[in-house]
């Protein structure tokens, strides 16, 4: 894997207590991913990629994009697909890349339904402004675009302007997040035509926008969280090998990937380096790291996986306060997954139908007057089989026809 993408290391400390004086990460109140028009940008080494979703209350702004197909009235003067092309680079969504605009091409349009988008705080107050935090509309309805802006060279700055009326002001709200060579630059935000991103070919994990309101919350190679627990505390930290190489030799000098092979020793450096010099004190003193299991003479933290080779032995060694492990087996499936919340399908377009069958039917309804997951107060075990018959599970199984 390349050196600059992020790895997690997990570290677990036992404590009888724990201090008061806690941080939270920073929160995104900007309700952006329920804006009526989302951009998804992706800059790569060709061009700049973009996934769009059109709102259909503003798809006269964007009327360019709208195939002849989708038209209920055609006027003959209609500009043909490479003068639309042009007038939405133009006009309506501009990138601009080291002062230039680039052209854009348009990949595949086409009706969809929104995707829906994980927003907790929608509906809340923002602590801010004061002003509610906004949720998605509530008519899904969007055109599906995808856009490529290709480029010949790598520019140095890119600048995404939505479109805008004879003063500037935008004339739709558009949330977009922002990636770079595989390295998000800006998660969720509003899209302004004032921001300019400054890219870093060499490291894309320092790209970044001019503006302050849309520039990376840390800007190091390392993050670190804890998770206050009643008997414990767990540290989390996440940390850029090339980052790490600066501090500690990990023998990744020279080097562009990091082999398989690697790996386990890398992590095993990275641990026992960030254990002596990344300390967590409670009340003002250290607390003991206890092991939880090491697998096959891999350390392995609660709460995370391995994966195993069917083909070996494998040794598995629990820790002092003991383990419990679940083991999962099984055979690669051969076919494109898709997933998306409780769904797993092969294809987005099948996600977007699971979606709308559950909306629709519930898989079946639910036929008791309450929505509780209740059926009295004993409570029973049962299980229905194809042919029919039922097992209902009290003390003994007992069989039913």
């Amino acid at each position: 894997m390349p050196l600059k993408f992020l790895f997690s290391l997990s570290l677990f400390l036992s404590i009888l207590c724990f201090t008061t004086n806690l941080y939270a990460d920073w929160i995104n109140f900007s309700g952006a991913e329920n804006s009526h028009n989302i951009a998804e940008i992706y800059i790569e080494e060709g061009g700049v990629r973009m996934q769009l979703e059109v709102y259909v209350g503003d798809l006269e702004t964007f009327e360019p994009l709208i195939p002849d197909d989708l038209l209920t009235q055609r006027t003959a003067d209609r500009p043909d697909l490479k003068t639309r092309e042009r007038l939405f680079a133009n006009q309506v969504l501009q990138v601009i890349a080291d002062g230039k605009r680039l052209p854009v091409l348009f990949k595949l349009v086409e009706p969809r339904m929104r995707i829906d988008r994980p927003s907790p705080f929608a509906g809340k107050i923002n602590p801010y402004t004061r002003q509610p935090i906004p949720g998605p509309p509530q008519d899904r309805r969007v055109l599906y675009a995808e856009l490529v802006y290709p480029f010949n060279e790598q520019p140095q700055t890119i600048r995404f302007v939505p479109p805008v009326d004879e003063n500037g002001m935008p004339l739709a709200s558009i949330g977009f997040l922002c990636n770079h060579a595989g390295v998000t630059v800006v998660d969720y935000r509003l899209m302004s035509p004032e921001s300019t991103l400054h890219l870093d070919w060499e490291d894309p994990w320092y790209s970044e926008f001019d503006n302050k309101a849309l520039k990376r919350k840390v800007g190091t190679g390392m993050r670190t969280f804890l998770y206050i627990e009643p008997y414990e505390v767990r540290k989390e930290i996440i940390v850029r090998p090339v980052d790490l190489q600066r501090w500690v030799d990990l023998g990744l000098e020279g080097l562009e990937t990091i082999p398989p092979e690697l790996q386990p020793e890398l992590t095993r450096q990275a641990a026992e380096f960030l254990r002596d010099h990344h300390n967590v004190l409670i009340d003002g003193e250290g607390s003991d790291i206890h092991i939880v299991a090491v697998v096959d003479g891999e350390r392995l933290d609660a709460g995370n996986g391995a994966v195993l080779d069917p083909t070996r032995p494998l040794e598995l060694v629990a820790g002092d306060e003991g383990v419990e492990c679940m083991v999962l087996q099984g055979r690669p499936i051969g076919e494109p997954v898709a997933q998306y919340g409780p769904f797993v399908m092969n294809t987005h377009a099948e996600i977007q139908q699971a979606f709308e069958d559950y909306r629709r039917t519930q898989f079946g309804g639910w036929p008791w007057g309450s929505d509780d997951p209740n059926h009295g107060p004993t409570a029973r075990r049962f299980a229905n089989h194809a042919d029919g018959r039922v097992e209902v599970f009290d003390v003994d199984p007992v069989h039913a026809d």
